[in-house]
């Protein structure tokens, strides 16, 4: 089983509601009859049992309202085509809506204190539970001897092949499921991703100022040329030609730093693309971890109604990597809490906001945050300053690498940024894929 960080989605967009709660209502439809009047067995939450197992971006609460309501809704059709009196159709089946609603209930409860613990195979006992006693519910509510050994017998023998079928999809389809959200693989992914993510914002960084490094070679040498046809002081002169051969020297260096952070970025290994949903997983599990050694939680909401599939996925890495970050340091509390949400964005564009609690920035401030060098992080136990590249950065990769740009806003409640990313800069394709 996958594990789940402590990021938290505000639930899938209505299309994703919509297609999962679909499967379910479909999966109703293969459903038997025990001896017990109107007792019916149905296949519905086995998907739904698989989907919160198996998707870390699952939308549980909207598709168990939707589904149990479907099912409701079809079995009570079922009813009027054959002809019952339609006095009776919601009362007959209102208890199997009920049924949906306490295994669901228990099963999100369940997975929500265990999910850290499943693995293959530990979590086939605990799942009969809900299913026995969400039976029991339903059974109660139609007015059947639950202590009946028969009634006992169906009971038991329902729980067991469903949560069977369960376990078997959920172990047999996770290795089929995508690579980097495994759990044997998920930590050492992290770290390439954002390891090449830092490199590539430090490779735009050097090569943006290399432009300047080769401006101040030019300079030092006229200097250098100036005083000599000036006959300035020999000695000086002298000096302006040891200085521009130094930047020459520098130049030639840097050169080939950035040559090497270049053809690391773009080595033949870098992944095609990730989904939205992916890249925050892996900032919320990575800053999750990190957060964890200082005694410290981040709570990384995410409400965004696509999930598109982006292609510059190590530059939006960078720019919320540099986001959260900053959040997390600015924060002198405990728990961080931090929300990401679609903006209002241009035709063409996607925005995003970075939400956090924290004291705010100062007006005065505002202005100065993506100017490089400026920083008001100071480790007063070193004297240590931040180098202050995080927001440049951001707004360099926003502008150059994604057609885009950033803003922000700041008062008492926290700052907000907003970051504008053109969707043809984004996206491998149109199509929007669930989770």
């Amino acid at each position: 089983m996958r594990s789940k960080s402590d990021i938290r989605p505000a639930g899938g967009g209505p299309r994703q509601i919509f297609l999962y709660s679909i499967i379910i209502i479909l999966a109703a439809r293969m459903s038997f009859s025990l001896s017990t009047r109107d007792f019916v067995i149905s296949g519905g939450i086995i998907p739904l049992a698989v989907f919160l197992l198996m998707i870390d971006t699952f939308p549980f609460v909207p598709v168990l309202l939707f589904s149990a309501a479907g099912v409701l809704l079809t079995r009570m059709l079922d009813g009027f085509l054959a002809g019952e009196a339609a006095g009776t159709l919601f009362a007959s089946r209102f208890p199997e809506f009920i049924f949906y609603l306490v295994y669901g209930a228990l099963l999100y409860l369940y997975y929500h204190f265990m999910k850290e613990r499943l693995t293959r195979g530990v979590f086939f006992i605990p799942l009969l539970l809900p299913d026995y006693l969400a039976n029991l519910t339903e059974l109660s509510l139609r007015s059947v001897n639950i202590a009946a050994p028969a009634t006992q017998g169906s009971i038991l023998t329902a729980a067991v092949i469903r949560t069977l079928l369960i376990w078997i999809l959920a172990t047999r389809l996770d290795p089929l499921s995508f690579t980097l959200l495994r759990r044997e693989h998920i930590q050492r992914y992290e770290r390439l991703l954002l390891l090449t993510s830092s490199l590539q914002s430090e490779e735009l960084w050097m090569s943006k100022n290399a432009a300047q490094i080769e401006g101040a070679m030019n300079d030092t040498y006229k200097l250098y040329t100036a005083m000599k046809e000036r006959n300035a002081d020999p000695a000086l002169t002298k000096s302006a030609l040891r200085l521009a051969t130094s930047v020459h020297e520098i130049k030639k260096e840097y050169l080939l730093v950035t040559r090497g952070l270049s053809e690391i970025v773009e080595s033949d290994e870098r992944e095609d693309g990730m989904f939205l949903w992916d890249i925050f997983q892996v900032l919320s599990d990575t800053f999750s971890r990190k957060l964890e050694v200082e005694s410290r939680r981040l709570i990384l909401s995410v409400s965004i109604n696509e999930n598109l599939y982006v292609r510059k996925h190590y530059e939006v890495l960078s720019i919320f990597r540099n986001l959260i970050m900053n959040a997390t340091e600015a924060s002198d509390t405990p728990e961080t809490r931090i929300e990401i949400a679609d903006a209002p964005a241009p035709a063409g564009f996607v925005a995003l906001s970075v939400t956090d609690h924290g004291k705010g920035i100062p007006a005065e401030s505002l202005e100065e945050i993506f100017s490089p060098g400026f920083s008001t992080k100071i480790n007063y136990k070193t004297g240590e300053i931040s180098r202050g590249l995080g927001l440049s950065l951001v707004r360099d990769i926003a502008v150059n690498a994604l057609r885009g740009g950033v803003s922000a806003g700041s008062g008492p409640s926290g700052t907000v940024f907003t970051v504008t990313m053109d969707r043809g800069e984004l996206e491998e394709t149109n199509e929007i894929l669930p989770d």
